[in-house]
Formats: structure tokens, sequence, C-alpha cells
């Protein structure tokens, strides 16, 4: 690992994790060193994926589907970077909406760069149409769903990036502050440090070219029908069964019967809104539950709906019960994969 990547890495990156106790890489075990050499040499090692390393299955879970879309092979590249900002956008995630438009100026895409950030039309029209297919992905009743831009060859790559970052957005609204870039909006000096940050990364990502398929555990359970659209491509395919099967056993660890009930309940109905104004949408879901269950249910159905909702409050309630940080990362990965799942459930129109 590189000098400079070490000291962003082990020294500034943890500082930007909220609840958990700060990460002691000298401590991790066998496989988080794996998935950690794997992550230095295919992408980058961050905090939206280091976060999970409580829980090593999981973080090797979600690294799994992460790799397969975003980073394995360079063809198409820019494509689902673009994917990723405008879902990190929808999603209001300032951290991976800097981060993944910084990369576009890393590929050399600096007008894409530059459209992207302001919101303006692409300059490529296949590339404008996938943005505006990403920017419905909320929408399950939205015309372009039905009738997606892109062919079904495309479609495991570009749906599997979608997905991941309806999860990602939503642990990084959690547990992460709130950018990578220490200014806030959207004013011209961010840009120019979004430019700048794209362009020093550029050298590394440019001789980076992994190949798909390499995974670090071995596969479980099925591939869950809400992602047959992954079918197509078998590495896209193995990457989300992986995450799905980690996610699951998270929830099986960690999330009370009862809760993940409640959970999955209310999602079964949800159709991509936001909640209303205030909580009380929120105490109705939860009060069928158990009292001493009810702030699991709470702090689940946030990081599931509305991730930025959840505050200290909230987590020091769920840690009366449960005070471990595996049960809090466990909890609200589950939590975040479920929405991402019934997210999916709309997008298997090819």
């Amino acid at each position: 690992m590189r000098l400079i990547d070490r000291i962003l890495f082990e020294k500034v990156a943890p500082l930007q994790i909220r609840y958990l106790a700060r990460q002691d890489f000298s401590r991790a075990g066998t496989l988080v060193r794996a998935l950690l050499g794997q992550m230095d040499a295919d992408f980058v090692i961050g905090p939206p994926l280091t976060l999970h390393m409580v829980n090593p299955e999981l973080m090797a879970g979600v690294w799994s589907g992460a790799r397969e879309c975003v980073a394995a092979g360079r063809e198409g590249r820019p494509l689902r970077e673009v994917v990723s900002a405008v879902i990190s956008r929808m999603n209001a995630c300032p951290y991976c909406y800097d981060i993944h438009t910084s990369m576009l100026h890393s590929f050399g895409e600096s007008d894409l760069a530059r459209a992207v950030w302001r919101g303006e039309s692409l300059p490529d029209p296949k590339m404008e149409a996938i943005a505006q297919w990403a920017a419905a992905t909320l929408s399950p009743d939205a015309a372009i769903l039905a009738a997606p831009p892109f062919t079904r060859a495309e479609a495991p790559a570009i749906i599997g990036v979608a997905v991941g970052f309806h999860y990602l957005n939503r642990v990084v609204n959690v547990f992460l502050d709130a950018s990578p870039v220490p200014l806030k909006g959207q004013g011209p000096l961010k840009e120019k440090l979004i430019a700048l940050s794209g362009k020093i990364l550029r050298p590394r990502l440019a001789a980076q070219n992994p190949q798909p398929g390499q995974f670090l555990i071995p596969p479980a359970g099925t591939l869950p029908p809400e992602f047959s659209w992954a079918r197509g491509d078998a590495n896209i395919a193995g990457g989300f069964q992986r995450f799905a099967a980690t996610a699951e056993a998270a929830g099986e660890e960690s999330v009370d019967p009862a809760v993940r009930d409640v959970i999955l309940r209310y999602l079964a109905q949800w159709r991509g809104e936001a909640p209303g104004l205030g909580r009380a949408w929120l105490e109705a879901a939860v009060e069928p539950l158990d009292a001493s269950l009810q702030p699991a249910g709470r702090l689940a159905l946030l990081a599931a709906i509305a991730p930025y909702q959840v505050d200290a409050e909230l987590v020091a309630a769920f840690r009366r019960r449960q005070p471990g940080d595996r049960d809090l990362v466990n909890t609200v990965a589950w939590a975040c994969y479920s929405t991402a799942r019934r997210i999916s459930s709309w997008l298997n129109a090819l």
C-alpha cells in the first residue's frame, strides 16, 4: 500500500465514521486483510466498505457485489460512475456523490463530470437516457423502468450499480460524515476540489484492470428472485448472491424476528416514497413491537427509509439492549439491504 494511501486509510478516513469504535487495522483477521489487499489493488479502500469490517463475511459480501458491478473491467466504467452519482444525488448522499463525480475526472471525463455535478444534460444521448432511468428507480410506475434505455446484456452492470448504491448510500448516510471533501454545498471551489481529487487518483485507477469473478468467499444460498436481472452475467450474479447471503445472515444474527417482520411488512407496501414530516409514521410502524424491541425497530426502519434521520440518541437507545458494534452494523446493513432488494424488485423489465 502506498504511503499516502496508508496515511489516508489508517489515520484520516476512520475519523469520518460515526457511532463505531475506531478501527484497528493492525488486528484485522485473515479475511479482512485479504479484502483490504484486493480493494487496494482493484479499486480504493474507503469507509463505505471498511465500516463493515466488524463482520468480515458481510464486508466480503458487500465488496463482492460492488467489485463486480463498479470495479471489474474498464469498459463502460464512466457510465457506471454516472449511475453511481445520479443514484447518490437522488438519495441525498453527498459523500458518495462527491466521490463518484470525482472518479469521472479520474477517467478523463471532465466534461461529463461537470455536467453531472451541475445537474445538466449529459453530452451523450444514451448516457443521458440511462441517467434519467437511474433517477427514476425510486418511482416503480415510471414508464422508463418498463422500457429501459439499455440492452439485456448491459442490464446486469447498470442495474447492479443502481441497486448497490441504493444500499451503500443508506449505510453511508447512517455512519459517515457528509462528504470527504471539507466544504459544504456545490460551489465553484468545491467543484475544483472534486476535479483535483479525481485527477490525483487518475494514475492509480488507470493502472488497474480488475478481472471479474475473483471472489474471496464461497457462494452461499441462491440468488433472490428480486435480483434476476443479474442472471445474464455469471460474475455479477455471483457477487449479488454473496451480498444477499451475508446480509441475510447479518439480519438473522442481530435483528429479532419480530423486528424483521415489521420492516419487511412495511417495505412490502412501500413504493419508493419519502416518509411524511415528523416521525408519526415511524411510531405507528413499530407500535406492534414489544417496548424492548422498539429501539431496534426504529433504527432499522429509519436506516431503510430515511437514513439521514438516524441520530446519536436513536443509536444510544439501540445500544441499551445490543451494545456491540457488530449488532449495530448488522442491523443497519440488513435494513438497507432489504430496501435495496425491494427497489430491485421493480427493475426487472428486461
